[in-house]
């Protein structure tokens, strides 16, 4: 289990990187915690706000939780909630939000995680596997380009295969859970889009390559085992009976 596991490991993660550019731009901070790009003014504003949205998602979690002191694992609400009261004033200093929450918070959010490890059931994916899932999606990009049929079915899998790339590429942010709800709804768009059990279009092959890859890659991160050890066709075969 890593911290980057549970929403709340990845909030605490992102809470302590920014400390390390309490001098800096909030810009600057948040483009370099985030990995974005600099220049992709929406992209920065999307992520910001992927990252807004963590502590309401492990609020939920935590309130989920049986026989636990909810309002105990939820202390450090205040100063989170705060602190990214600030975050879209990207010309202001890093420090004005790092300043909103102290090494207490800090370890009251690591409890959380603790808490929440304990009693979920978190995925995991390895950072290299990441990469190269996010090197897949771009060559399935590329592939889909040249998909022969109904444009409307080649915009559907494009649209879902940028979805999943996203997914990857915020990794930081949305987590495992973000890329198994991208890979669930991209084999559902693969199911529509096939025109037959054994579709043989080059595109096709390749989105259902990348699924599977995917699908093989996320683990559930108590155990290390696969969260889906099956074949790409099986995967479908499951989701289309239900």
């Amino acid at each position: 289990m890593e911290m980057m596991d549970t929403s709340a490991g990845r909030l605490h993660e992102i809470l302590v990187d920014l400390r390390k550019w309490a001098n800096a731009p909030l810009r600057q901070a948040w483009v370099r915690v985030l990995d974005v790009d600099d220049e992709d003014r929406a992209g920065l504003f999307s992520a910001i706000s992927m990252v807004v949205e963590l502590p309401a998602t492990v609020q939920a979690q935590v309130l989920l939780l049986p026989d636990v002191n909810h309002d105990l694992l939820l202390r450090w609400v205040p100063a989170v909630d705060s602190a990214f009261g600030l975050a879209h004033t990207l010309e202001g200093s890093t420090g004005q939000l790092t300043g909103q929450y102290d090494d207490t918070t800090l370890y009251a959010l690591e409890s959380t995680t603790d808490a929440l490890s304990r009693h979920g059931n978190a995925l995991h994916m390895e950072p290299d596997l990441v990469t190269d899932a996010d090197a897949k999606v771009a060559e399935l990009l590329t592939a889909l380009e040249n998909l022969e049929g109904s444009e409307e079915t080649k915009a559907m899998l494009v649209r879902h295969a940028l979805r999943l790339q996203a997914a990857l590429r915020m990794y930081r942010v949305s987590g495992p859970d973000g890329v198994k709800e991208a890979l669930v709804d991209a084999t559902a768009a693969l199911i529509a889009a096939r025109t037959a059990e054994d579709d043989s279009r080059p595109a096709i092959r390749k989105f259902a390559d990348v699924v599977s890859f995917v699908a093989d890659s996320l683990q559930i991160a108590a155990t290390g085992a696969p969260l889906i050890a099956l074949g790409v066709n099986e995967i479908i075969r499951q989701i289309s009976s239900h």
